[in-house]
């Protein structure tokens, strides 16, 4: 009964009697994607195929089915091909992705290298900056080295200048 409702055939009662119908090897019929019908209950065909003997409405439930047979191998079909093309997809994408990585890596290379030149540049740029601060300041520094030598100097002369007119007026 479930059969037939999922066929949408009549009830069971309408199958009635079976008619004289001969399904000739329904298992290779299947597979082939057809159904042979014989006539008038006369067996045909070799010992070693299956004979039924069917009503109408079970052969168009067997109709029916072998339709929808024909429907599901082609989306199998469709499916194992999808399958095939998801693979080859995969693969494409794969290389893709692999030269796009290639590429990323040699710019950070390029990158890397144009950052190293730079700072050797600035490292440069500071060494002779810090030369010519150093000079600066030593030039600074002697500077005040010679003016602290004429400061002892100018000191060293009033002390004794001093001490000389102070000796002078003691006496």
């Amino acid at each position: 009964k479930d059969f037939a409702k999922d066929l949408k055939l009549p009830p069971e009662e309408a199958f009635g009697m079976p008619q004289q119908y001969l399904v000739v090897n329904p298992l290779e019929g299947i597979h082939e994607g057809h159904v042979e019908l014989k006539m008038k209950g006369v067996i045909q065909g070799k010992d070693d195929k299956v004979h039924i003997i069917v009503t109408p409405f079970e052969q168009e439930a067997m109709n029916k089915l072998n339709d929808r047979l024909g429907v599901v191998v082609n989306l199998i079909e469709g499916i194992e091909s999808s399958f095939d093309n998801l693979d080859s997809c995969a693969g494409q994408v794969k290389d893709q992705i692999r030269k796009k990585i290639a590429l990323v890596v040699d710019s950070l290379k390029d990158k890397q290298e144009i950052a190293k030149s730079e700072a050797k540049k600035l490292e440069s740029s500071k060494i002779t900056t810090l030369k010519v601060q150093a000079k600066t300041l030593s030039d600074h520094q002697g500077a005040i080295n010679t003016v602290e030598f004429f400061i002892v100097v100018i000191v060293v002369d009033f002390v004794l200048s001093y001490t000389t007119n102070f000796k002078k007026i003691k006496k």
